[in-house]
C-alpha cells in the first residue's frame, strides 16, 4: 500500500464540525451510538431517522450501509451548533417544542423518520429562507 493510498483511506468522510471528533471512528465513519450520546437522544429516536431499528444500530453503530444518513444527521447537528452557539444548545433545541412543528420537538421529527425534512428545515434556517 502506497503512502497516498493510506492517506486517502484515512480521509474523514464525515463533515467537520463541533460534534465530528466525538462521534467518528478512525475510518471517518459516524458511530451512531456516540452521536446519540452526544445529542442526548435515545437510539429509539435516532434509529427511525436513519430508517432502521435500534437493534441494528446497537449491533453495528458505525455500519457502512447507513453512513449516508448518519452523515446527514451529523452535518445537521454541526450546522445547528454553529447557528445556536454550541453543542449544549443543540441538545436543548432538539428537546424543545417548536411552533413550526405544532409544539413537537425536533427529536420528535427524527423519531417519525423525518430526517430529510429536518435537514431542509435546518438548511433553510441557516440560509435564512423564510417559509
Amino acid at each position: 500500500m502506497s503512502m497516498v493510498t493510506a492517506v486517502l483511506e484515512r480521509t474523514i468522510k464525515a463533515p467537520l464540525g463541533a460534534f465530528t471528533d466525538d462521534v467518528t471512528d478512525e475510518q471517518g465513519r459516524v458511530n451512531i451510538k456516540q452521536l446519540a450520546r452526544a445529542l442526548d437522544l435515545p437510539m429509539t429516536t435516532i434509529a427511525p431517522a436513519l430508517g432502521l431499528k435500534p437493534r441494528v444500530l446497537n449491533d453495528n453503530p458505525a455500519g457502512k450501509s447507513f453512513q449516508s444518513n448518519a452523515i446527514i444527521l451529523l452535518d445537521m447537528a454541526n450546522e445547528l451548533a454553529v447557528l445556536l452557539g454550541g453543542k449544549k444548545y443543540v441538545v436543548l433545541y432538539l428537546k424543545t417544542g417548536q411552533p413550526d412543528f405544532k409544539d413537537e420537538t425536533p427529536a420528535d421529527q427524527l423519531k417519525k423518520g423525518r430526517l430529510q425534512f429536518m435537514r431542509s428545515y435546518v438548511n433553510d434556517a441557516i440560509t435564512m429562507k423564510p417559509d
